[in-house]
């Protein structure tokens, strides 16, 4: 018998039980192959474009003409680098109870901002609102936490300097919730208010990613609130909606955990989603807290 033959003999007379049929297997491991792939190639997309995940600004022409109802000046702020991060102050029409320091959300710029400050200057406060490296007139692009928190202490340190010996209210909404914990610990205003909180951007990118990535070690931007927030002793206001898809609600559960019991008043707004600027729990707590 030739080899050809023998070859032929032992395919058609010895299959059995412990023939392995290889097409299935190597489905498998292409299978396998294309997963572990991907998932390297999320955690490299996220790692590489982090900042233009997180971070959504809006640019402005430097000679924007703003229009807003109450009085304001517009502010350059030095960062120590040799950016210059673009503020505008807002003054109430009467008498000024104090300073509002206001950092905003990830996306947009003074453009659509600004207009959040007639729900303090009604109330009799100035506003101090910033946009941050890259947002609006703002310079430069954001690098680092570090970074972002260094600016937003400039920017702190400017605001409470055109209004001196005035109270001072830190606020701080959705993104600008990472920031203001830290700045209140650091110069101890009178008061915070953190608007659709998260306690760590670490959780909220958890959230989204299903838990799936390793986002501990891929994020740089970390901005753990719930270290801080305990070490505050001024009044606190934490306010969320339980519908929020953006922030999920459990995010400010555990930041008002950690933060001190005695002067916290975390007030839930039930069904409320990330906007809850026309909501009307918000404007309660900002009469309670400021003052009609």
């Amino acid at each position: 018998m030739d080899d050809h033959n023998l070859k032929k003999y032992f395919i058609n007379n010895f299959h059995g039980p412990w023939t392995i049929d290889l097409l299935p297997m190597q489905k498998m491991l292409y299978f396998i192959a294309v997963i572990v792939i991907g998932y390297i190639a999320a955690c490299l997309v996220l790692y590489f474009f982090q900042e233009k995940l997180i971070f959504h600004p809006y640019t402005l022409p430097q000679d924007r003409v703003f229009h807003f109802e109450q009085p304001f000046e517009e502010h350059f702020v030095d960062a120590g680098d040799g950016v210059k991060l673009h503020a505008i102050h807002f003054h109430p029409s009467g008498e000024s109870k104090g300073m509002v320091i206001y950092y905003h959300g990830n996306g947009g710029s003074m453009d659509r901002w600004g207009f959040v400050a007639q729900d303090f200057t009604e109330r009799g406060y100035e506003v101090f609102m910033t946009d941050y490296r890259g947002y609006g007139k703002s310079g430069g692009t954001i690098q680092s936490e570090a970074q972002f928190i260094n600016d937003a202490n400039k920017l702190y340190e400017y605001g409470v300097a055109l209004a001196p010996g005035k109270k001072v209210v830190v606020v701080g909404t959705s993104m600008g919730s990472g920031v203001a914990p830290g700045v209140a610990v650091k110069y101890n205003p009178d008061m915070l208010i953190l608007n659709t909180p998260y306690n760590s951007l670490i959780d909220v990118t958890k959230h989204h990613t299903m838990g799936i990535l390793p986002i501990g070690w891929i994020l740089k931007y970390h901005l753990k609130s719930e270290d801080l927030i305990g070490q505050y002793n001024g009044p606190v206001y934490i306010i969320h909606g339980t519908a929020d898809g953006t922030v999920p609600y459990a995010c400010a559960e555990k930041l008002a955990k950690r933060s001190n019991p005695a002067n916290t008043t975390f007030i839930t707004v039930p069904d409320g989603t990330h906007q809850l600027g026309t909501d009307p729990e918000y404007y309660k707590m900002l009469d309670e807290a400021l003052g009609k």
